[in-house]
């Protein structure tokens, strides 16, 4: 018989809110950074960014190779106004997962707001050769060139 406890019932219910969303966690994230994950994902469709940091920042102590919760983490803090420390995320997020388009093109936005329009330029030309077919790269490579 399967028994099921409160924690595990909300791990599963974090885990079919996720897949409906299409943000799980890739396969290779270890156990406990993906439970942190997870609780952060619920943290922050609550929009409480401090305590969704906080369980990404375990998750990242966790996995520090997992791109996933530098990208997930930098997307909090642009949301909080914090585009230079977004910035080191998604290029810590790059430096692990450099096949990421849409990675790029936020990447892009940020040098863009930041005035950094050569870094800009060459995120959004990154973003389009990974993905050709990248429409809002290549409206972004207009306003910047």
């Amino acid at each position: 018989m399967l028994r099921v406890t409160s924690g595990s019932f909300h791990a599963l219910l974090c885990l079919l809110l996720l897949g409906v969303l299409g943000i799980l966690p890739t396969n290779a994230m270890s156990p406990l950074a993906q439970t942190e994950y997870l609780k952060a994902k619920t943290f922050e469709q609550q929009k409480n960014y401090t305590q969704s940091l906080f369980h990404l920042n375990q998750a990242i102590v966790l996995d520090p190779t997992e791109a996933l919760l530098y990208t997930s983490r930098a997307a909090i803090l642009t949301q909080q106004a914090e585009p230079l420390k977004a910035i080191d995320n998604y290029e810590k997020a790059a430096s692990l997962n450099s096949q990421d388009s849409a990675l790029y093109f936020s990447l892009g936005q940020l040098y863009e707001q930041t005035n950094q329009l050569a870094k800009a330029k060459t995120a959004y030309q990154t973003a389009l050769a990974k993905n050709p077919t990248y429409q809002f790269p290549l409206l972004s490579l207009a306003r910047v060139s």
